[in-house]
């Protein structure tokens, strides 16, 4: 999808009887606005690519359901590959919540370009005292470019350990504030971990 004025909600139709029509690739592109997402019935999708989304503050809402009468956290069990270039005035990218287990496959992250973003994965912080912190895996992940976000604060925020088992290209450039110090451990998982300042 190129060049629209806005989306308000983005949701792939279903089939007669209910069935999900098969999604795997997803490209947004030159949208002025896009303000919700709506990821639940996308769940063959594999790649998902947005850049130039000049006004667009969001992606998938904090605390989005996936029916007015269920809830059910947001989950793409497929997503191998998020590419996010050039969206000027994103803040939010995606909630903690998608990262209790609904990007199982995630592969390859890469951000370049938001220069408004302050958190990658956003949401409340623990009530944790100061030693505990909330641990987080994303199992898959072999690929992180964080690349000119000038407002980055952190991966995540405070109290949170991100775990990358698999992880072997890390680059972070052009990202002046971040705060999130990146480590390996002797089994050469990569750690993401924030702490307050």
């Amino acid at each position: 999808m190129t060049e629209k004025k806005q989306i308000s909600n983005v949701t792939v139709p279903e089939r007669r009887g209910g069935t999900s029509t098969c999604t795997e690739y997803l490209t947004i592109s030159n949208f002025e606005e896009l303000f919700e997402y709506s990821g639940y019935n996308l769940s063959t999708l594999k790649i998902l690519m947005l850049s130039k989304l000049t006004e667009s503050r969001q992606i998938i809402e904090k605390d989005q359901t996936s029916s007015q009468h269920h809830l059910h956290p947001i989950c793409f069990p497929n997503l191998n590959l998020i590419r996010i270039i050039n969206c000027e005035n994103l803040k939010c990218l995606f909630p903690l919540t998608l990262a209790h287990g609904g990007l199982p496959n995630l592969g390859r992250l890469y951000l370049r370009r938001v220069s408004k973003l302050k958190q990658v994965f956003e949401g409340d912080e623990p009530n944790v005292s100061k030693d505990e912190e909330k641990v987080m895996h994303l199992p898959r992940l072999t690929y992180l470019r964080l690349d000119e976000l000038p407002n980055l604060v952190s991966f995540s925020p405070v109290g949170y350990h991100f775990v990358f088992p698999f992880l072997i290209d890390l680059q972070v450039e052009g990202c002046p504030n971040i705060t999130t110090r990146f480590s390996v451990d002797s089994e050469k998982s990569v750690h993401a971990k924030t702490k307050a300042s």
